[in-house]
């Protein structure tokens, strides 16, 4: 059965990654990007950003609310259940280093798609070369190897982290647990 690519709604579908970025909306709102309040009083802790491609991500993740298969259009789909507006990627860069004594950490998430890793690593680029915070990477694996992944560690990426789908013991060959027997 063939599943169709996700599509971004036409006035957006020509702002993709690297030059715009998607933020989770309490990102957007803590950078002052987007309008609203917080229901509690506001730490600022992590801001999210998303890459964005025209063609959604590739990939299937049964965890992921972007999942390809998942029903509906790209552009309504959601990351982690919450918005994800889209800004150009100086204006994000601009707004963290204004706010970054504020910050905690940083996270850029990645999608599959065959941008993706170039993307990252100017996105990368761009944020470590004006803030300081700590600079996390959500990663793609089917985008990348040993050698891109140090390469993105070298460029400044202090944490990187995977996403599992379908974990078992098949996957990391880990001997079934032994339970003992009752006397």
């Amino acid at each position: 059965m063939e599943f169709p690519l996700p599509t971004l709604h036409t006035d957006e579908a020509k702002k993709i990654s690297p030059d715009y970025v998607r933020l989770s909306g309490a990102s957007a709102m803590a950078l002052r990007l987007q309008s609203g309040r917080f229901a509690r009083e506001f730490e600022f802790g992590g801001i999210n950003l998303l890459l964005n491609y025209e063609s959604g991500c590739l990939s299937d993740c049964g965890y992921c609310g972007l999942a390809r298969t998942r029903p509906g259009d790209y552009e309504d789909k959601s990351f982690i259940r919450v918005d994800w507006p889209l800004f150009e990627t100086d204006a994000v860069v601009e707004r963290m280093a204004r706010y970054q004594e504020k910050m905690t950490r940083l996270c850029i998430s990645m999608v599959t798609h065959g941008s993706a890793f170039e993307d990252t690593a100017n996105i990368t680029e761009r944020i470590v070369a004006k803030v300081k915070t700590p600079l996390s990477l959500l990663v793609a694996p089917p985008t990348l190897n040993r050698e891109r992944l140090e390469y993105l560690k070298d460029l400044g990426a202090d944490m990187i982290g995977v996403g599992l789908d379908a974990v078992n013991q098949n996957v990391f060959l880990i001997p079934a647990p032994t339970c003992p027997t009752a006397a």
